[in-house]
């Protein structure tokens, strides 16, 4: 099933137009992303997970860079189970719900989690707090996970991770609505679904 997140004017009060800024480490080389108005928002079983690392990827062109990131988040329910994950491209987020009696056997979703040298094409695992998030992911899913922790890459001190929202008004848009991002922090059930496919959809850029 597929349905529509809307960005506007929750996150980015300039949706859809053209946003300019500098990528690190690009050599002060500008480049130009436009932040699109809506996201499609698709909520799958984990039997579909391949076609969904499958889809991300082949609709993802690098920028300034030759891996391909790929966006992750995850939803823990009381008892601290991991009931679904979202993956996430720049214009796609799918919602997997996973299944707790099952292990998570496919191999595109295998190869996403710890790519080896041979993965083609590279791509890579990226999220805020990526230690918290591997480890609720490989236990829910009993694979090894690897990926980026945008929390201390984008900080100059490991031990004082920066926050999701200086991340976000730092490197995508100064003029994003800071108290929407904090908020997809903090459990709002009622939204839940929808605010964990925005933090994959953000740690994507």
């Amino acid at each position: 099933m597929q349905l529509i997140l809307r960005l506007s004017p929750k996150l980015f009060p300039e949706a859809s137009q053209p946003l300019n800024h500098e990528l690190p480490d690009s050599n002060n080389i500008p480049t130009q992303r436009p932040i699109p108005l809506n996201i499609n928002f698709r909520k799958i079983s984990v039997r579909h997970v391949g076609d969904a690392v499958r889809y991300l990827i082949s609709n993802l062109a690098p920028v300034q860079s030759e891996s391909l990131a790929i966006g992750i988040a995850c939803h823990a329910t009381d008892t601290g189970a991991i009931d679904f994950v979202t993956l996430a491209n720049m214009s796609s987020v799918f919602l997997v719900y996973l299944d707790s009696h099952s292990v998570v056997t496919n191999s595109d979703f295998a190869s996403l989690c710890y790519p080896s040298n041979e993965s083609m094409p590279p791509a890579h695992l990226t999220a805020f707090s990526m230690a918290k998030v591997a480890v609720k992911v490989s236990k829910a899913t009993h694979l090894r996970i690897k990926g980026v922790d945008l929390s201390t890459l984008h900080s100059p001190n490991t031990w004082r991770p920066k926050s999701p929202v200086d991340i976000v008004t730092s490197h995508i848009s100064a003029k994003a609505n800071k108290w929407a991002i904090i908020s997809l922090w903090l459990d709002n059930e009622q939204s839940i679904e929808a605010d964990t496919c925005l933090k994959a959809w953000l740690a994507a850029w």
